[in-house]
């Protein structure tokens, strides 16, 4: 039960942003910023680097994992 709780409130925290609320690609397919932990977009490079841009903190750099994967392996604070 617990568990469930802070999947929930990771998820409502990943998802806080505007735009990626409104963006056309599934919420569970964007990469995860390293730095705040929210869903960013991939940027020009994603095939290659896994680049990434962050709408909350702005972060531009790469970005290892994308949200399915961050909530299956369990990986937020």
């Amino acid at each position: 039960m617990m568990q469930e709780d802070i999947t929930t409130k990771y998820l409502n925290h990943a998802r806080q942003n505007q735009l990626v609320q409104r963006h056309t690609v599934p919420v569970m397919d964007l990469p995860v910023c390293p730095k705040c932990e929210r869903a960013g977009f991939r940027d020009r490079g994603w095939k290659e680097k896994k680049v990434m841009v962050c709408p909350h903190c702005h972060y531009e750099g790469p970005s290892t994992v994308i949200l399915r994967g961050y909530m299956k392996e369990k990986l937020y604070r």
